[in-house]
Order: structure tokens, then sequence, then C-alpha cells
């Protein structure tokens, strides 16, 4: 999604600061060009001279104050603090007004320069000028509420980016944590464990350890980098399982993948947290039962135990096929 983005011209356009003064120049631009041909379609050529500039120059300031109220005031305090109704109102209200002001003014324009009602003007007897409000107001409506529309999406990316941001920053505080755990209470309880054997099953001990030196070297290198290949993080999540089940916190256990694991990319430890947790949560002395499934570019790890009821947990994370689209938890 991100890459998609960034190669959009339009996304940039509409999103990016830098394009800030020419979104607003173009449509000023556009609004002049519609109230120019406003003016002329409806008086036609019997207003000359600096009064068309000024009577121009009005309804392109009237344009732009709803506009920039909308804009600036309607959506920040009342549509992004979930007020839709109060916005809806308030907006509704404006455009009425503002349909009510150019009737008016209209009015006002024929009046002063004694100019008769022609075939475009509201006050001609040839329309319904119920009608004629209604269409009028209608497309005002739909002209407003489409800026809503792009300014609102571009709020509601920015504050996902930053909800996606503290996310990241969230589980790279856990993974820290965690990697923190097995460099100095694992590590200690499972010395603390081979020291143990060594007097009741001494040919226990070399296994051990060197379960143990694969699980440290790959803490101390491989989760230096931001993503490690998903066979690598298999691979440790299986020497973690039998390391928990020769030092009796787990029963026994079953890893399976649903397909080929290819060239994958995930954060280090992902699966090591989340199956952690769920051994933590059990009572131990259990048959734990993992199922590690790849669909597109999602992977979704299931944790069962032999309870009765069995307990299962479920998470799915973002996988890459690049190793520099670094993935993330979306579930």
């Amino acid at each position: 999604m991100q890459e998609r983005k960034k190669q959009s011209v339009l996304y940039d356009f509409l999103m990016e600061k830098k394009y800030r003064w020419t979104r607003h120049f173009l449509l000023i631009i556009s609004i002049g060009i519609i109230s120019a041909n406003h003016i002329f379609i409806t008086y036609g050529e019997q207003i000359r001279g600096g009064d068309v500039c000024g009577i121009i120059f009005a309804y392109i300031v009237a344009y732009l104050l709803l506009i920039y109220l909308n804009i600036y005031i309607f959506i920040p305090k009342l549509l992004q603090q979930e007020r839709y109704v109060q916005y809806a109102a308030v907006l509704l209200a404006a455009i009425f007004t503002f349909e009510i002001a150019n009737v008016g003014l209209e009015y006002y324009i024929h009046f002063k320069y004694q100019i008769p009602f022609g075939l475009y003007s509201f006050f001609s007897d040839g329309r319904n000028k119920a009608v004629d409000f209604f269409s009028d107001f209608s497309v005002l409506t739909l002209s407003v509420t489409s800026i809503t529309v792009i300014v609102f999406y571009k709020h509601w990316i920015q504050m996902t980016e930053m909800e996606e941001q503290i996310e990241t920053r969230r589980l790279t505080v856990e993974l820290e944590n965690l990697r923190n755990k097995i460099g100095s209470e694992f590590l200690l309880a499972k010395l603390k464990k081979a020291a143990a054997l060594c007097l009741t099953e001494p040919l226990e001990v070399s296994p051990l350890l060197l379960t143990l030196s694969r699980i440290v070297r790959y803490r101390l290198y491989d989760c230096s980098n931001p993503i490690v290949p998903l066979n690598s993080e298999i691979k440790i999540l299986k020497d973690y399982l039998n390391l928990e089940k020769k030092c009796g916190a787990l029963t026994d256990f079953t890893l399976s993948c649903q397909m080929r694991t290819g060239i994958c990319f995930i954060p280090p430890l992902t699966l090591l947290s989340f199956v952690k947790e769920h051994l933590f949560n059990s009572s131990g002395k259990e048959r734990m039962e993992i199922e590690i499934e790849i669909c597109a570019g999602t992977l979704v790890c299931t944790c069962t135990n032999n309870r009765n009821p069995p307990q299962m947990d479920k998470c799915i994370f973002t996988i890459s096929r690049r190793p520099e689209n670094a993935p993330h938890k979306t579930s």
C-alpha cells in the first residue's frame, strides 16, 4: 500500500505539503473561471468595465469564504471531532445562506443596472424558481462535499500512519523486552538447568547447550537486523520449544507449516514472542500444537494446547518477499 501511494502522482499532489500552495492556486483559478462564466451567462454584455470585475471578485470571495470555512473551521471543529450531525447541519445552513445571498445579489444587480431578466436568470418568468434553487443548492453541496471528502481522507491517512507508527514502536519495545529476557533471565535459567543435568543426565547437557548457543547467537546477531528470513525464525522457534521441552516447561509440541515458506521475511522474534506468550499463559506440562499458514502477504500462526476444552490463540502478521520491505503485525 505504501509503495503504491508513493508511486501515485495524484496522491502526492493531494497529500504532500510541498504542493499546498499549488492546490490553493488551482482552486482559486477554478473558482475564478466558474464565477466569470456565471456572470457572463447571466448578465451577458450589459455590464461593462470595472463593475464586471468587482462583481466577479465578489462572487470569488463568497465562494472561497464558504470553501475555506468548511476546510479550516467546520471540518476540524465538527467532522474530525465525530460530530457528524452538527457538521451536516452547519454546512447545509451555510450553503443555504450562500444561495439566498446569491439570489439576492442577482436581483440587486438586475435592479441597479436595469437589466431585464434573461433566459438564464433565476427570476426569468419561464423558470421554476423552486426547482432552480434546489438544483443550484444540490450542485454547490456536491462541490463543497467533494472537497470535504478529499480533506477528510487526507487527515484519515495521516492519523492511520500515526497509529501505525505508534503500533510499530510498541512492537519494537515488546521485541526488545523479549530479547533482553532471552539474553539474561532465559540464559541463566537454562544454564542452571544444564548444571543440574550434569549430575543426573550428563548426556543431555551437550545437546541442550548446543540448542541454547544457537538461540543466543540468533539473539545477538540476527536480531540486530529489522527483518530476518522466515525459515530462520521457524528454526529458532523449534530450538526454543525443544529447549523448553527438555527443561520440563512443555510436555510435547508439533509445528507444521501449510505452505512452503520460500523467500519470506519477518521481524525477528515475531513468532517466538507470540508462542512464548501463549506458553506463559498456560499452566505448563502441556502439549502444544503450532500451525503456520501462509497466504499471499500474510502469515497466520495458531497455537492450541491439549486442555479440556483446548485453548487456541491466533495471530496474523504481514510478511515480505523482499528484504527492503519491513513487514509488521496487522492484528
